[in-house]
């Protein structure tokens, strides 16, 4: 049984959290589960960059360069200023583009399917995350192929270079 001077010492050192343990707590979880979220979305580099991609033969993707690999779709444009996906600052007037699973580094020629335009650029970012684009130029690849005015275009691109690189879901072109 317990005694009076017992049940009181229990009382003081196990009291209930007050509001400001409360508010601290939740402040910390919420931390933790915004710091979980920031690192799967925005810090994790891209699957493909982690391992080599496997492709339906078996074979790893390091194997068998696709130069030559294609995909059609629709382009757009923008002027970053900041911090591409390589950590470096972007040049807006430069020949680069986004896509969102080749290999950085990867060196496409863009062809304007309307104009019959094309440039050479590098891929050095991540997007486009607008559905139903497959390309995001900058401003001064997208000068080149005359898309300015119109903010997107009907494009082809096409893997050239001796990266090795494989275009999910592409060689949907219809001629």
């Amino acid at each position: 049984m317990l005694n009076r001077r017992t049940s009181e010492v229990l009382k003081t050192r196990w009291k209930r959290p007050g509001p400001r343990r409360i508010a601290a707590g939740t402040l910390i979880l919420i931390a933790a589960i915004g710091g979980m979220i920031y690192w799967q979305f925005w810090l994790k580099p891209p699957p493909e960059t982690l391992k080599s991609e496997t492709l339906k033969s078996g074979t790893p993707q390091s194997e068998k360069p696709h130069a030559g690999a294609t995909q059609c779709g629709v382009a757009s444009w923008y002027a970053l200023t900041g911090l591409n996906a390589e950590g470096r600052k972007e040049d807006p007037a430069g020949m680069f583009a986004a896509h969102r699973t080749l290999p950085l580094g990867t060196h496409v020629r863009v062809l304007d399917r309307d104009n019959g335009k094309s440039v050479d650029v590098t891929i050095n970012d991540r997007g486009p995350f607008v559905k139903g684009r497959i390309l995001d130029l900058t401003k001064g690849a997208a000068e080149r192929l005359g898309m300015i005015d119109k903010g997107t275009a009907n494009v082809k691109i096409t893997v050239i270079g001796d990266i090795p690189a494989h275009i999910k879901d592409g060689d949907n072109c219809k001629s």
